[in-house]
């Protein structure tokens, strides 16, 4: 290999051994080829695979670096899963545009959430995308996904004109991956019911809506309840908004309508909307939001209290606030749960396959490992894994620039994590588990059944 030595004074070992795990090495690191298929190519047997793959490791022959970037940040994306009992969850660093956004943090979530939802996106899957700006950013940033179906879970903009650009997600989406799109052309807000049930049979919604209970991965976005950062409250009246207010709204997801603890609030909205059902969504096994800033915290700890949500893609800025304790609150009582993970409390604990540390920071290694396999080449704080073979650095195995913004200046961190230091990561680390896991007044939030209205 380019750039190695491999004559025998390096390596104590037959150069004809030497030869054999490094070419072993490359098929199994570059070529990313099986342990099966390196031993049928070598006519060996996996377990010799395996042996000259620990033999090229130990000889200098592959070498394993760990670099140290700062896009991902995994105590408050370990801290955010168990707080909400969630599979993923996925906090990058909060940008210097616009700490409060909407739409600059939209932007940088974009490229993260892209990756995660392609590798958790499987052959045959259904996809669902709700309308909005994020779910948009995130269907441009799609670079690859599986063959599967795409599925429009929303209606668009009701005070914009409708166009092809109107669905672009589902047609972007259904374009990477091959699959077959379900765009819906009708407004996502109607002004009464008998107009959003003329629509609804109309044949190319009707025919799309019909696919929303075949949806095995959906993407929603989160509005706040404020002018800009949600197109439901754009879209009503300013008697209309300040009377769902009255009521305690202060987050929409899809139209549905949360108060401050994650109940959903039912009103005559429900039935003039074209979008998917609180019933639907609490059905479909992966639910993911991306949203992110701090005018949206309050909404994002709304949602994530629903249970409605499998995972979240969010930034440091709205993270830190919603764990911060003014936003949590206490957990709503059992009956007011919304649906949760299949899994309880204590199946969330056991699983580590997801996202983070399920097991305390002393297993840190562990948990970016995790975050590598689902979101590789991520730039993670405390560390990212990459391989490469002595003296070759292949792209591939390098960290990749999720951001895609160019050189815009990094934000100035928060002041409790100045300077970067890894005594002050490990301090924000335990300080949040101690606010937000320790005590047993704030048990995870786990999807558990429930009667859920509009259902």
């Amino acid at each position: 290999m380019a750039g190695s030595d491999l004559s025998s004074s390096q390596f104590p070992l037959p150069p004809t051994e030497v030869l054999l795990a490094a070419s072993v090495a490359r098929r199994f690191y570059l070529d990313n080829q099986s342990k099966v298929q390196i031993s049928k190519e070598f006519d060996i047997s996996r377990f010799k695979v395996a042996r000259l793959l620990e033999t090229a490791v130990a000889h200098g022959i592959v070498e394993i670096n760990i670099t140290v970037p700062a896009d991902i940040d995994i105590e408050l994306s370990t801290a955010m899963r168990r707080r909400f009992g969630l599979k993923h969850a996925i906090v990058v660093e909060a940008t210097a545009d616009d700490p409060e956004g909407p739409e600059p943090v939209t932007d940088w979530l974009a490229p993260t959430a892209a990756q995660l939802i392609a590798n958790m996106v499987e052959p045959d899957d259904v996809l669902g995308l709700a309308w909005g700006c994020a779910v948009g950013s995130v269907a441009q940033a799609f670079t690859k996904l599986p063959p599967c179906t795409v599925v429009q879970l929303t209606g668009v903009h009701p005070l914009e004109a409708i166009t092809a650009d109107s669905v672009e997600a589902v047609h972007r989406a259904a374009a990477v991956s091959g699959g077959k799109g379900y765009p819906i052309y009708a407004p996502l807000v109607l002004p009464n019911k008998l107009t959003a049930d003329i629509l609804r049979c109309q044949p190319g919604i009707a025919e799309s809506l019909a696919q929303f209970d075949r949806v095995t991965k959906a993407v929603m976005a989160i509005g706040a309840w404020r002018s800009t950062l949600s197109t439901v409250f754009d879209s009503l009246t300013v008697d209309e908004r300040e009377q769902y207010r009255s009521l305690g709204v202060v987050a929409e997801m899809g139209a549905l309508l949360f108060d401050k603890d994650g109940r959903t609030i039912s009103t005559e909205l429900n039935d003039r909307v074209i979008s998917v059902g609180s019933a639907q969504l609490s059905r479909i096994p992966e639910v993911i939001g991306v949203a992110g800033g701090i005018q949206k915290a309050e909404a994002i700890g709304a949602v994530l209290r629903s249970g409605l949500l499998t995972s979240i893609v969010t930034d440091s800025s709205a993270a830190l606030h919603i764990l911060g304790g003014s936003l949590c609150g206490e957990p709503p009582r059992e009956r007011d749960l919304g649906p949760r993970l299949r899994t309880d409390t204590a199946e969330v604990a056991q699983d580590t396959s997801h996202i983070g540390l399920a097991e305390p920071a002393s297993d840190e290694a562990a948990g970016r490992r995790r975050m590598n396999e689902l979101l590789p080449g991520a730039r993670v704080t405390r560390g990212t894994q990459h391989h490469h073979l002595a003296g070759h650095h292949p792209a591939r195995w390098s960290p990749g620039d999720l951001r895609q913004r160019g050189s815009r200046p990094k934000a100035a961190p928060p002041t409790t994590r100045s300077g970067r230091r890894v005594d002050d990561l490990q301090a924000l680390g335990e300080a949040i588990a101690a606010r937000t896991m320790g005590s047993e007044e704030s048990p995870p939030y786990t999807r558990k059944e429930r009667d859920v209205p509009g259902a």
